[in-house]
């Protein structure tokens, strides 16, 4: 046995003989760097049930109070380089050059703490400069790379922060040459679908499904008709693209990440009277318009959201300025047209509240994130117990998170909110991702 080895050994030795007490005492230290904490968690059995105990993550401060319910929460968001240069020179040494940037959410002290990319990947060959995060889901992160020499083309790469740079998968672009389909080089539209997604909609094969897929969403030039993609990792390779016939003179809604129910995903559309929801299966195999029962009064449109076990909802603010969930029925899995029976109606907040602008959704802390009007504090507002918390006080940065309801091109800048997620960091971290 090398040298190396046996003290490795011994050290592993020696943390096993330690009690719980002292190994807690010596994790409360590591705290600070949660990084480190979190990838402590993926040592071993052991360790892991230390680590995620809700008592010693409340006493760390870095999950909330419903944590002891809960397999996840909210750790921050990831957000895009500040401004991108018009024309990107390739170097002749690549080099890490602005790749996006972290904001932890609930540190001591600042009530945030500035980390880059590269605290979770490195970015040493530049692979990530000026990356674009798009979305996250189940520990996994979305993001678009650009590439100098290779501009009209949609590159996008998938990892798991919390493992490193061994988890990062580059796709490559989308096979069909969108120039001849007329349709814009971009997307108007994009998900992260998981092989948990299957296995919580029930799907019998759902161990033959890939470790995940990416969807996403573009238009024609005439803006008539959409067309979705699809990419597995089980195969390395895209779709043929499906067209989405049924958004004629239907507008695009609300955030451009889709909501994930089942192997499903929604985006909402409206034709200024009513509103609808598209429905692609994750490999793109078949589309579908549902409308959904709740008419534009306000100046808002609804807010996509899941809530329980994968129930697609949106949060919604009335005539009144009260803010509601609307849940699809549980045992209603039909996506078909239907009307207000198909769906539960409930009050959030039953006080009257104007001015609420809702920035975005947590899916498995079920939460989201607002702020009200003239109001220097962004909220989260728990789905399910309906509690209400500060999360964010000062004014430097709440301009990192922008609402969804603003202009596309603010919009286009929004902030992609990151959760732990502790069954997919296991599974990723077994699956040697």
């Amino acid at each position: 046995m090398q040298p190396r080895s046996i003290a490795k050994r011994r050290a592993v030795d020696a943390a096993d003989v330690l009690p719980d007490d002292l190994l807690h005492e010596i994790f409360a230290r590591v705290a600070p760097g949660l990084l480190d904490l979190i990838r402590c968690a993926g040592t071993c059995a052991r360790w892991f049930r230390l680590i995620t105990g809700p008592a010693f993550l409340r006493r760390v401060g870095i999950s909330p109070e419903n944590t002891r319910h809960r397999s996840s929460f909210l750790i921050g968001a990831f957000f895009g380089p500040e401004a991108i240069p018009v024309h990107l020179n390739t170097p002749r040494k690549r080099i890490s050059d602005s790749p996006p940037r972290f904001f932890r959410l609930r540190a001591q002290q600042t009530g945030g703490e500035r980390l880059t990319f590269t605290s979770f990947i490195h970015n040493n060959n530049g692979t990530f400069n000026y990356a674009k995060p798009l979305v996250s889901h189940r520990g996994l992160l979305l993001v678009r790379r650009r590439m100098p020499h290779d501009l009209e083309k949609i590159h996008l790469a998938v990892c798991h922060p919390l493992l490193g740079a061994r988890s990062t998968r580059l796709l490559p672009p989308p096979p069909q040459d969108l120039g001849t389909m007329g349709v814009w080089y971009d997307m108007t539209g994009y998900a992260l679908v998981t092989v948990a997604n299957h296995r919580a909609a029930g799907d019998l094969d759902h161990r033959r499904q890939p470790l995940f897929q990416v969807l996403f969403t573009t238009i024609c030039f005439q803006k008539k008709r959409v067309y979705a993609f699809s990419y597995s990792s089980a195969t390395n390779s895209w779709s043929a693209p499906i067209k989405c016939s049924q958004t004629f003179g239907l507008t695009r809604s609300g955030p451009l990440a889709g909501v994930v129910s089942g192997s499903i995903v929604h985006w909402l559309y409206t034709n200024n009277i009513n509103f609808y929801t598209l429905n692609i299966f994750a490999d793109a195999t078949h589309v579908s318009l549902t409308e959904i029962p709740i008419e534009l009064k306000s100046g808002l449109p609804p807010f996509p959201c899941i809530v329980g076990e994968g129930k697609l909802s949106f949060v919604y603010t009335s005539t009144d300025n009260v803010l509601e969930l609307w849940t699809k029925r549980e045992q209603d899995n039909d996506h078909s047209a239907e009307g207000k029976e198909g769906w539960v109606q409930s009050e959030l907040m039953p006080l009257e509240v104007k001015g609420i602008e809702i920035l975005s959704f947590a899916e498995r802390s079920c939460v989201i994130l607002m702020m009200q009007k003239e109001c220097p504090t962004i909220f989260s507002l728990d789905l399910v117990t309906k509690k209400i918390q500060p999360v964010i006080r000062e004014n430097r940065n709440l301009a990192m998170f922008y609402s969804y309801n603003g202009d596309e091109m603010w919009r286009c800048k929004n902030h992609v909110l990151y959760e732990i997620d502790w069954p997919s960091y296991l599974f990723h971290l077994s699956a040697g991702s």
